[in-house]
């Protein structure tokens, strides 16, 4: 397994990709109420698609199939060829997810599981190498969830920093 910077070297994301992320991000930061058009053919850049599959092939979880038998391993790059021109058609279409339940701890009880096809999360995560650099600029400094280098433990830390000496 390569890693991800010379993998991003040899498809020459840097030179293609990554001069029209940059773009967008700089335009997004002079204009936080842009609202581009444009966005659906990065997302559906074939090397915005293939860095996403490079980045989430390694998690284990990725192998496990949705709702249809396809997995990460078998991906060609015909598939990335085809899926791009959907997304840049507007005609990509997610595939149905596979509803599992599993028992809770110390409870006769289940909760319900989603599992999304492997394929589906390439596309979500293209989604969000286009979007994340785009509107991170514009969120609030508190703003805890779902955020690169944040979480419930950030919040917390902020919530003792700014109680923090109130008796």
């Amino acid at each position: 397994m390569i890693g991800i910077r010379t993998y991003v070297k040899q498809v020459n994301i840097t030179e293609q990709s990554s001069v029209h992320l940059s773009k967008h991000v700089e335009e997004n930061k002079k204009n936080v109420n842009l609202v581009n058009n444009k966005l659906i053919h990065l997302i559906g850049d074939e090397t915005i698609l293939l860095l996403a599959y490079e980045i989430i092939k390694s998690n284990p979880g990725q192998m496990t199939a949705g709702s249809t038998s396809e997995t990460l391993d078998g991906i060609s790059q015909a598939w990335f060829r085809s899926t791009s021109t959907l997304i840049k058609a507007g005609k990509y279409r997610f595939s149905m997810s596979r509803r599992i339940y599993i028992s809770k701890t110390g409870s006769n009880k289940k909760r319900p599981l989603t599992i999304g096809s492997p394929r589906d999360k390439v596309v979500q995560k293209a989604m969000q190498l286009v979007l994340e650099p785009i509107f991170e600029p514009s969120f609030l400094c508190n703003s805890n969830g779902f955020r690169p280098f944040k979480g419930c433990h950030t919040a917390l830390k902020q919530i003792k920093d700014w109680f923090h000496g109130v008796t």
